[in-house]
C-alpha cells in the first residue's frame, strides 16, 4: 500500500511539473532527472525494507525498524518534493519579474522620448515668432534662396519630433516612428504599412511589448547584414482578427525552419505572453536570408 501511494505521488509530481516546463520553461532537465532518480531509489529502498520486514527469521524489533524506515522515507520524499515545488515557484516568480522589468523599461523609454519631443515642440513654439520674422526679412531683402533654405531647415527641425501618422494609435505611432529613425541611422530600408485597424481592444503595454520587441529584433538582425538591409512591417485586419507581420533580412541561418517557444529569449517570451492574452498565436519562420514573424490576435477579447 505504501509503495503504491508513493508511486502515485511521484508520478503526479513528475507529470505536473513536466507540464509546467512546457508552459513556463522553468523546470530544468536536471530537476526532472532528479525527480525520476528520487522516485526510483525510494521505491527500491521501500521494496528492500518491505522484503526484510516480511522475513520470517528477522526479530520483531528489526521489522518495526524496517516499517519505520519506510514511513520516514515517504515523508522525506514528500518534503523533498515540496522543496522542489518551492524552487519551481521561485523560478516562475523570477521569470515574471524579469518580464515585468523589461516591459517597464520599454514603457519608460517611450515616455522619455515623448517628453523629449514635447520639450522640442515647446522650444519651437517659443521661437516661432523669431523664425517667421527672419523669413519675412529675408523675402523683403529679396534673398529668396536664403529664405527657401531657412524654411527647409525649419521643416527638417519640425520633422524630428512630428510623428508620421502610421495608425490611429498614439503609442503604436511612437514605436513605429522611433524604429524608423533607427533604420535610417543604420541604412536599413524600412517599409511600414498599417491598414485601418482599431487597437482599442489592446492595452498600451501589450502594444509596446509586441511591436517593440519584434521590431528591435528585426532591426538588430538586419543591421548586421552587409547588403540588402530591409525590415518590413504590415498590420492588417480580417473579420475579428488583427494580423501583424514583421520580416527582416538576415544572414545568420544556414537552413530554413521554424522557431519553437523553447528557443525564445525574454523579448519573444514576453511577446508570446501578450499575444495569448488576446487568444492569438505567434509563429516564427526563417530562411537563409529572411526572418519572418507572424502574430494573429482576436479583437473580440
Amino acid at each position: 500500500m505504501a509503495i503504491s501511494k508513493l508511486l502515485i505521488i511521484c508520478l503526479y509530481q513528475v507529470t505536473k511539473n513536466r507540464y509546467l516546463s512546457k508552459q513556463h520553461s522553468v523546470l530544468p532537465m536536471k530537476q526532472l532527472i532528479l525527480y525520476i532518480l528520487l522516485s526510483f531509489c525510494s521505491i527500491v529502498n521501500i521494496c528492500l525494507n518491505a522484503k526484510i520486514g516480511y522475513s520470517v527469521t528477522m526479530p520483531e524489533s528489526d521489522k518495526y525498524i524496517g516499517y519505520l524506515t519506510i514511513i520516514i522515507t515517504v515523508f522525506i520524499n514528500l518534503h523533498i518534493m515540496w522543496l522542489l515545488e518551492y524552487i519551481i515557484e521561485n523560478q516562475k516568480l523570477k521569470s515574471k519579474i524579469a518580464r515585468s522589468e523589461q516591459q517597464a523599461n520599454l514603457q519608460l523609454k517611450y515616455y522619455k522620448q515623448l517628453d523629449a519631443n514635447y520639450q522640442k515642440s515647446l522650444q519651437m513654439i517659443h521661437d516661432i515668432d523669431k523664425h517667421v520674422n527672419t523669413i519675412e526679412q529675408l523675402y523683403k531683402s529679396n534673398e529668396f534662396e536664403k529664405a527657401d533654405n531657412y524654411i527647409k531647415g525649419m521643416d527638417r527641425l519640425i520633422s524630428d519630433f512630428v510623428l508620421f501618422p502610421y495608425s490611429n494609435n498614439t503609442v503604436l505611432n511612437l514605436i513605429l516612428n522611433e524604429k524608423k529613425i533607427f533604420a535610417e541611422q543604420h541604412g536599413i530600408l524600412y517599409k511600414c504599412t498599417v491598414e485601418q485597424t482599431d487597437f482599442r481592444f489592446m492595452d498600451d503595454i501589450d502594444i509596446t511589448t509586441i511591436f517593440s520587441n519584434l521590431l528591435e529584433n528585426a532591426l538588430s538582425a538586419s543591421a548586421l547584414c552587409k547588403t540588402n538591409k530591409e525590415v518590413s512591417v504590415i498590420v492588417s485586419s480580417h473579420n475579428n482578427f488583427v494580423i501583424i507581420n514583421v520580416k527582416n533580412s538576415c544572414n545568420s541561418y544556414t537552413k530554413c525552419g521554424t522557431f519553437s517557444s523553447k528557443d525564445y529569449g525574454t523579448g519573444l517570451y514576453n511577446v508570446e505572453n501578450s499575444v495569448k492574452k488576446y487568444e492569438g498565436f505567434l509563429k516564427i519562420s526563417y530562411s537563409q536570408t529572411e526572418f519572418n514573424c507572424n502574430v494573429v490576435l482576436s479583437n473580440t477579447h
